[in-house]
């Protein structure tokens, strides 16, 4: 592709749903803040190998507060949004041979040094998770959080090897059902509809 990007990809959930959480009050929260954030991903691959990829994520945010977030190193977006900047949270993937890893660079420089009423500020507009995100950098400097990525359903809808290890991962105790996920499918009207 001409960009060798991908975007936008709605967190807060695809038309046919791509994203699932824990069936809880917790993934029923998270959902909602992404719905209102409409915390949106583009992934571009970094070069024609295809094997690395670096993640901007964009929320919308009140007008109001786009001077503070200029200030802080966050880009327009266009239609309302800004971008996260990569000094708070770098997201990468690698390609792997068992899928992609999937890190997340937490620089806490960045932090450092903003006051407590600018701190609240951000607490107040960012989505709950990516404010969880940039607090966890302010903890641990420069520290890295990774986690794979696993295809579980191959291009043509059947069960890959991993399908298994993600039916394990459904019946945990986190969920209110076990054996159950919730996937976000957004509707015309951006309402949010759960599926299990």
């Amino acid at each position: 592709p001409e960009t060798q990007c991908v975007s936008p990809v709605p967190f807060y959930g695809g038309t046919v749903g791509h994203w699932t959480t824990y069936n809880n009050a917790s993934g029923v929260k998270n959902w909602n803040e992404f719905l209102m954030a409409k915390l949106t991903l583009t992934f571009c691959f970094t070069d024609a190998t295809y094997e690395h990829i670096i993640i901007w994520a964009r929320f919308q945010v009140p007008e109001v507060m786009h001077p503070l977030l200029y200030s802080l190193g966050f880009q327009d977006a266009g239609g309302g949004f800004m971008y996260l900047p990569h000094g708070v949270a770098t997201m990468t993937m690698t390609k792997t041979p068992w899928g992609w890893d999937r890190p997340n660079n937490a620089l806490a420089s960045w932090t450092r040094d903003i006051s407590e009423d600018t701190r609240q500020q951000l607490k107040s507009v960012l989505p709950r998770p990516l404010w969880a995100l940039l607090e966890k950098g302010m903890d641990f400097a420069n520290s890295t959080m990774r986690y794979p990525v696993l295809q579980i359903v191959d291009g043509d809808g059947r069960r890959t090897k991993y399908y298994d290890m993600y039916l394990e991962k459904l019946s945990a105790d986190k969920n209110l059902e076990p054996g159950t996920m919730l996937v976000a499918v957004r509707r015309p009207s951006e309402q949010l509809s759960m599926v299990q």
